[in-house]
């Protein structure tokens, strides 16, 4: 399903984690689809930490996906899940270490989709084209992101980190070598992004038309 990073000085630990549950009883009967991609030394730990504890933490928020507001329910089961290993209680040292996170509620009795994210993993949706001519023509299908990504070679996400209290250096390793820009900070380490762990928001209906837009939740 995935592939740890290749590094020819030494042996990647894949530290990605993933799950999809159809017919998920909490938000009744939607689908439940996560990515989770660690990083940092324990990133492997947090990111199936995550996936472990996350459901739970989501289907504590049921009255709120009973209720349709699936995006205060992803809301306040990211600020949960980092609050938890902020404070130590997972026993996971998060100084250098986090995850992205990626989470997507399929409610097709709303016809809806809500997506919450934070971090680089993205989330696709895809969309019918209008049937080709012809007996053997192949159904197309157009990709509508419902995500972007956080990363701070973007300006404005710099711009936030800065704004969090944070900053945004190039890292380099014992050889001396530059590594990418990557935000620098201590508070809120889950995501691995200044600012806190609220996750950025979207919803999208599914029977929208062509060329419409994710509705931003936040």
């Amino acid at each position: 399903m995935s592939r740890c990073g290749q590094d020819p000085s030494s042996r990647k630990t894949n530290q990605d984690a993933a799950l999809a549950t159809v017919g998920w009883a909490p938000a009744g009967g939607a689908t439940l689809l996560c990515v989770w991609d660690g990083h940092g030394p324990c990133g492997h730990v947090v990111s199936a930490h995550l996936k472990e504890r996350f459901p739970a933490t989501l289907a504590a928020h049921s009255a709120m996906l009973a209720a349709g507001d699936a995006e205060g329910a992803i809301r306040g089961a990211f600020s949960a899940c980092d609050a938890g290993l902020r404070g130590g209680a997972a026993g996971i040292d998060t100084d250098y270490s986090g995850s992205t996170a990626v989470v997507a509620v399929l409610d097709t009795s709303r016809r809806c989709v809500t997506v919450g994210w934070t971090g680089d993993s993205r989330a696709v949706v895809g969309r019918r084209c209008p049937a080709p001519d012809g007996p053997d023509a192949l159904a197309q299908f157009h990709a509508v992101p419902l995500t972007h990504d956080h990363k701070p070679d973007n300006p404005a996400e710099a711009a936030r980190i800065a704004a969090a209290g944070g900053r945004v250096e190039q890292l380099v390793d014992d050889q001396v070598r530059c590594a990418s820009l990557q935000p620098v900070t201590r508070p809120e380490q889950y995501t691995g992004g200044a600012g806190g762990p609220s996750p950025r928001l979207a919803a999208l209906r599914l029977d929208a038309r062509p060329g419409d837009e994710p509705r931003a939740g936040g």
